[in-house]
């Protein structure tokens, strides 16, 4: 925007021609992928959108309404292999068997790692019934 001139631009003067520009620009340089250009302009739609909202007087139409997302290939997750298991199994319990019992934590109670499974308490292992109680605040809908 800067070598453009573009810095000091009035949002009620941005139209889709500068907002384009500037993904092209992203694309054709490899600092985005489709993904990132779809999410930046989903992210400009937005707040187009709540300035309408909430500033009508500033700006009345939505200049990037309409614009068609780019194609991308989701790349998914590949299961690792019965030979893998094995290996990682081996390597974690001779060299690290907290990772091991971290890991087998994750597999067995189907908890997320980064929420769940790291604020677990001992207090949440109902033994006795086999039973593992997710607390509300630590649960992904906090329910």
């Amino acid at each position: 925007m800067t070598e453009k001139k573009l810095a000091d631009l009035h949002i009620e003067n941005v139209d889709l021609r500068h907002v384009l520009e500037y993904r092209n620009h992203q694309l054709e340089n490899k600092t985005w992928a489709n993904k990132t250009s779809n999410t930046f302009i989903a992210a400009c739609s937005i707040f187009f959108r709540y300035m309408i909202d909430n500033y009508e007087y500033v700006i009345i139409k939505n200049p990037i309404r309409g614009v068609k997302k780019l194609s991308f290939t989701v790349k998914g997750n590949k299961a690792y292999s019965e030979a893998q298991i094995a290996a990682l199994k081996k390597i974690m319990l001779r060299d690290n068997p907290y990772l091991y019992f971290f890991c087998q934590t994750i597999y067995n109670t189907c908890t997320r790692p980064q929420a769940e499974t790291r604020l677990l308490k001992c207090g949440d292992f109902d033994f006795n019934r086999k039973v593992l109680c997710i607390r509300a605040e630590i649960s992904k809908t906090n329910v």
